[in-house]
């Protein structure tokens, strides 16, 4: 189970492998109340 957000530049496949869909750096996030993990891709 993923426990994490995904940003709308990555992608899940059906064996839960995280992917980017543009070109970029990863970034990893923890925000929010329920301090709840995002995973995006920043554009270079």
């Amino acid at each position: 189970v993923l426990n994490s957000t995904l940003a709308p530049n990555v992608g899940c496949g059906r064996d839960h492998t995280l992917f980017a869909k543009a070109d970029g750096k990863v970034k990893f996030e923890v925000k929010g109340p329920k301090n709840r993990k995002y995973i995006s891709i920043v554009a270079e």
